[in-house]
């Protein structure tokens, strides 16, 4: 047995077998690389050699090696001369002799007895750590301390030996099904719990029976989205400093703000008011975005009577709020706000639905509604805007309204070319790029308000899940800012009839609840607000669907549900919904709980788990805001531009509106012509395009070209038995849910991972065959 040419360490340990006895356990590792002073080093963890060394007294009375064996691949010893140990331990390839601090230190001073006596080198003997499961199976992980684990018998191990053990737990548990593979993100996120408590047993409270997170925030804590620090010049910039009028400085001043926020303040030095810059403003939810609007369109409506300010939302619920807020705010300076909603369109004629744009100031409307007073040639009606300020920009990514409002901002630009144009968003990809294809300025500032501290709760069930909601609640409303104000929550589900359960699940158990959602009226709404914000209930149990207009100061924001209706969460929309916990000066922390139940789904058609969606949605990043190319829609947005004008419009500013479209991957001649052979506008002289009766009725009915083409052939050839059944096909109703009785006795009946009491759920309707029931 010869020396080796490359760097090597020795590693002893104590045979656990021979307790009374000097023999110790001895292996050789290569070095692959070793950094001295930072004390680091790779190696190769399967030893060249590995033995049992045994000590004792030689004639002078000196300690040596008496005994040397090596361990073959049959776990046979082979004995070897001892001198030969010696002659290992001095080598100049070896690096440093490694004591396992698994034995006693005192069972050492024999070794360290015999190195002095070879004179070793006294800076060249460490102590290390090796996973004590790895070495039960002849395996070797060294452990540097911020990989030590503790696991149930305070033996140290591996993070991997504990994830093994972590899991075998879990699944006796019934947490996670045994047998069933676990997804990496998962087993990803139980090790992070691993390596942040180190001990086993303490990841192992968040699954029992009786946790309660509430007494536990420091195990099922994900992170903390901090603020990052921030130049004082955006800290300091007071009202009296910028340039608006001295009524609305006092207006703005009675509502106790004095000072800009860092978003406000950015976007005033990148030109609001001096140079009435068009801005992408990027700032997180209730960061201060919406009174950047109101300092650039209020500014100027102050300025000229005859201006108006346009602020676009993209539902009903944000149309109501913004409104409301408006009017109440700005009947001190004269200014008439009037809100337009697309439901108004069913009730009133088009002469009726436009007559008070006159007088306003301030619109305040969805994206529907004024688009639909364009489509239908009426866009002289609306006045001479000012400023537009656009709501929501990520609506952009929506597959669905995405190419909608693609084309809604594209006429906008066409007709008011003078405009300002301000985009507000607290959540899109690629927002440089998005900027630049707006034309505009980016305004941007990650900060958030109110740092948000984000937990992540996996869950046996359903009942867990609401367990766990009640003790958040009630915990939270038990407790006062130093503001003043109380901890109330907002609870995201997936369905309205999950609202009203859950709500009524918290009123039963003493914690004023309310279910809020797009069923109510708006009446039903504002008296839900109204509570909120005096403070009297608790907390809303809302859906996903109206996230976007849930304005309401909460502190903590629990999701019960990772979906929307039946299609998981985007990482936009959670981001959106997330930003909700916590608001500036009436709360130092916000606070967010996912509430996790390991394979769990809305819909057979869901492919991946809840729990694989948590970690998406927390590590997740925002797609950008183009969408994939779909010629219909395109085609549809090209007709609603065409049919804004009651004479028709040139060629030359067709293509001036294609131009400034965002998705306009398409052959922009092609387009027209298909137009043209659809019959549904024709080409007069001069290149004159004017669309006719069907055209203008497909572009005011939002629906697509295709599929109003396809309604026509149905009326046409008779393929439908009465317009109520067509009525019932364009918008079938869904909400129609059977009750948990009769869920339970159907469950009886099926073997499904997924059974919904929706009754056209694929679940349910699979049940009107009786070949796929069972016979009882």
């Amino acid at each position: 047995m010869t020396i080796p040419s490359r760097n090597y360490f020795i590693v002893l340990n104590k045979s656990p077998t021979k307790k009374k006895e000097l023999i110790f356990d001895v292996n050789f590792f290569y070095l692959k690389s070793y950094k001295e002073k930072r004390n680091k080093l790779s190696y190769v963890n399967t030893p060249f050699f590995k033995g049992t060394v045994v000590f004792g007294l030689d004639i002078k009375n000196k300690m040596r090696p008496i005994k040397f064996s090596k361990t073959d691949e049959n776990e046979k010893s082979i004995p070897i001369n001892p001198r030969l140990f010696k002659k290992f331990v001095l080598a100049k390839e070896n690096r440093f002799v490694a004591l396992s601090s698994q034995t006693d230190r005192a069972e050492y001073d024999p070794i360290l007895e015999m190195l002095q006596n070879f004179q070793f080198n006294k800076k060249k003997i460490k102590n290390i750590t090796f996973c004590k499961s790895c070495l039960d199976e002849k395996r070797f992980t060294l452990l540097d301390h911020r990989n030590q684990i503790v696991s149930f018998k305070n033996d140290i191990i591996c993070s991997d030996c504990a994830l093994e053990l972590v899991l075998k737990q879990i699944q006796m548990t019934g947490l996670i099904p045994s047998g069933e593979r676990i997804s990496p993100k998962l087993k990803n996120f139980f090790k992070h719990m691993i390596l942040k408590f180190r001990k086993v047993q303490k990841v192992l409270t968040a699954f029992k029976a009786d946790f309660n997170p509430v007494k536990h925030r420091e195990i099922t804590i994900y992170d903390v989205e901090k603020s990052t620090s921030v130049s004082k010049k955006y800290l300091n910039l007071r009202i009296n400093d910028i340039d608006i009028s001295k009524d609305f400085k006092k207006l703005l001043e009675t509502l106790r703000i004095d000072t800009l926020l860092p978003i406000q303040a950015i976007s005033i030095e990148k030109g609001l008011l001096s140079k009435e810059k068009d801005q992408l403003i990027m700032a997180p939810t209730s960061g201060g975005k919406t009174l950047i609007g109101e300092l650039a369109g209020v500014s100027k409506l102050l300025k000229n009577k005859n201006n108006k300010m346009l602020y676009l939302v993209p539902i009903v619920a944000l149309a109501n709020i913004r409104a409301d807020e408006f009017s109440k705010k700005y009947k001190i300076l004269n200014l008439k706000t009037v809100k337009k909603i697309g439901e108004s369109l069913l009730e009133k004629s088009d002469s009726i639905f436009l007559e008070d744009l006159a007088d306003a100031d301030m619109i305040v409307a969805t994206y529907e509604a004024i688009d639909y007073i364009l489509r239908s040639g009426n866009k002289d009606q609306l006045g001479e805007i000012s400023t537009i300020i656009i709501d929501e920009i990520q609506v952009l990514i929506d597959s669905d309204r995405g190419f909608l409002l693609d084309g809604f901002i594209a006429r906008l630009k066409s007709i008011f070319h003078g405009s300002q144009y301000l985009y507000l968003s607290a959540t899109i990809g690629e927002p440089k790029a998005l900027a630049e294809k707006l034309n505009c300025e980016l305004v941007q500032y990650n900060n958030r308000p109110v740092p948000i501290e984000r937990h992540l709760i996996l869950c046996l069930n359903e009942n867990m899940k609401n367990r766990n909601i009640l003790r958040l609640v009630r915990a939270a409303y038990s407790q006062t800012s130093k503001y003043g104000y109380k901890g109330q929550s907002i609870i995201f589900t997936n369905t309205r009839k999950k609202c009203e359960s859950i709500s009524a699940y918290l009123s039963k158990r003493g914690m004023k609840v309310r279910a809020y959602h797009s069923g109510l009226t708006n009446e039903e709404r504002k008296l839900i607000e109204m509570e909120f914000l005096s403070q009297r209930i608790s907390g809303v149990v809302a859906t996903a669907a109206l996230a976007a207009g849930v304005d309401l100061p909460a502190s903590q924001v629990i999701f019960e549900s990772l979906a929307m209706g039946i299609n998981w969460l985007t990482v936009a929309e959670f981001e959106q919904m997330l930003g909700r916990a916590g608001r500036l000066k009436k709360h130092e922390l916000g606070y967010a709980y996912l509430l996790v139940e390991p394979g769990k789904v809305y819909s057979p058609k869901m492919k991946e788990t809840e729990e694989n969606i948590a970690i998406r949605l927390l590590n997740g990043k925002i797609k950008d805001y183009e969408l994939e190319p779909n010629e219909d829609k395109s085609l549809t947005e090209l007709l609603a531009y065409i049919s804004m004008f009651i004479k028709g419009v040139e060629y030359e500013d067709i293509y001036k509106f294609y131009d400034l479209i965002i998705n306009n991957n398409y052959d922009f001649d092609y387009f027209l012509k298909k137009l043209n052979s659809l019959k549904l506008l024709r080409v007069k002289e001069n290149f004159m395009h004017k669309i006719n009766h069907l055209g203008r009725s497909i572009a005011k009915s939002f629906l697509t070209i295709e599929k109003s083409l396809e309604i026509i052939d149905k009326l046409k050839n008779e393929k439908v038995k009465s317009v109520l059944d067509l009525a019932l096909e364009l918008k079938p109703i869904r909400n129609v849910y059977l009750s948990r009785k009769v869920v339970a006795e159907l469950s009886k009946n099926v073997n499904m991972k997924y059974f919904s009491n929706n009754f056209f759920s694929a679940s349910v309707l699979s049940l009107m065959n009786a070949e796929y029931v069972k016979k009882k």
